[in-house]
């Protein structure tokens, strides 16, 4: 919490530099800004970059394999405890 002197300087100084005049019109033009906007929206597919730069963001490509070898790996698996749990029974 900032330190105020006795009139008050910092909060007016720092109500300005957050883009409110501090006399609670709103900042500056006036009137109250919206809390809100509208959302946009992109119609259509994906662009390839996209796709690279998230795999490149999970660990690059290397990563990408490993995780896949290991997801075929314990697929396996499952299919092959299933048939050994039915040739048991």
């Amino acid at each position: 919490m900032p330190r105020t002197t006795s009139d008050g300087t910092q909060r007016k100084r720092d109500a300005m530099t957050n883009g409110n005049s501090g006399d609670g019109a709103g900042g500056k033009g006036g009137g109250p800004k919206a809390l809100m906007s509208t959302e946009e929206k992109n119609v259509g597919s994906v662009p390839m970059r996209i796709y690279v730069k998230y795999l490149q963001a999970a660990g690059g490509m290397c990563m990408f394999a490993f995780a896949y070898f290991l997801f075929v790996l314990a697929t396996g698996n499952n299919v092959l405890a299933t048939q050994w749990v039915r040739l048991v029974s």
